[in-house]
């Protein structure tokens, strides 16, 4: 009888991790698809209709901190990426954690924030006389200072309202940019920040006149960290600058 019982349960047990793997397997399945369809809709969108101002707001997209630790503890990771694409028809971004290989290590979705209280730090940026420096070469080649930053984002909004030349702006040699990819330590720096929780990301066109990401860390109010440090210099011990140069693809792309 006790031998019956043992059977009995090593088969229940059998069936049930088989039902959870199918489960797994599906669910991965499924994001996987969702994901495909994300990117490809913005690829084939009419710009005209997925490229549409909110309320004349800025447009930031959020990535909250506990998402982004979860990727951050892989020790595979080496970039982040920034992957463009619709939702409910409107331009949107997921982060994508990705290896050497390239291979996808887990998507975050965005919280697509269009307070007016975004508008108003960005305009503030036009204002600061800030610089940042490093000692970290790596970081040097990503600190972006908040004037240019805000040129940058304010030529994007521009764009947004006169919908010229949009094309031209997502696209190198006719083909729309599909993502933009920057190295994992920038990310671990900007959520070094002992005010960090979220990672924000607000589009921008470049001095050479192509779309980019404006990188920086928020706040639980969502406010610019940048703007809660009154210190004119950037050191390793307080990351709380603004961030560019990732590299979009194409025209450099990493292994997919």
């Amino acid at each position: 009888m006790n031998y019956m019982k043992k059977k009995f349960f090593t088969f229940l047990g059998l069936v049930t991790l088989i039902s959870c793997q199918n489960e797994e397997i599906k669910t991965k399945s499924t994001d996987e698809s969702g994901f495909t369809a994300f990117k490809k809709e913005w690829i084939n969108s009419k710009l005209e209709s997925s490229l549409s101002k909110n309320d004349g707001n800025t447009i930031c997209y959020l990535f909250p901190k506990n998402d982004l630790t979860h990727l951050q503890e892989n020790v595979q990771l080496r970039q982040f990426r920034f992957v463009l694409g619709l939702t409910d028809g409107k331009l949107d971004l997921k982060t994508e954690g990705v290896d050497t290989n390239g291979k996808s290590l887990g998507i975050i979705n965005s919280v697509i924030n269009t307070d007016q209280k975004i508008s108003h730090q960005v305009n503030e940026l036009s204002l600061s006389k800030r610089k940042f420096n490093s000692d970290n070469e790596l970081m040097r080649k990503h600190l972006l200072i908040p004037n240019l930053a805000f040129d940058y984002i304010n030529k994007w909004n521009k764009k947004l309202i006169e919908k010229k030349d949009i094309n031209t702006i997502v696209s190198y040699d006719g083909v729309r940019i599909n993502h933009f990819s920057i190295e994992k330590e920038v990310i671990d720096e900007i959520s070094k920040s002992s005010k960090f929780e979220y990672l924000g990301i607000l589009l921008g066109i470049n001095s050479e006149g192509k779309l980019t990401t404006v990188m920086l860390g928020l706040d639980k109010e969502k406010n610019f960290v940048f703007f809660s440090s009154s210190t004119s210099k950037y050191t390793n011990d307080d990351p709380e600058a603004i961030y560019d140069f990732s590299k979009p693809c194409p025209n450099t792309c990493d292994p997919q």
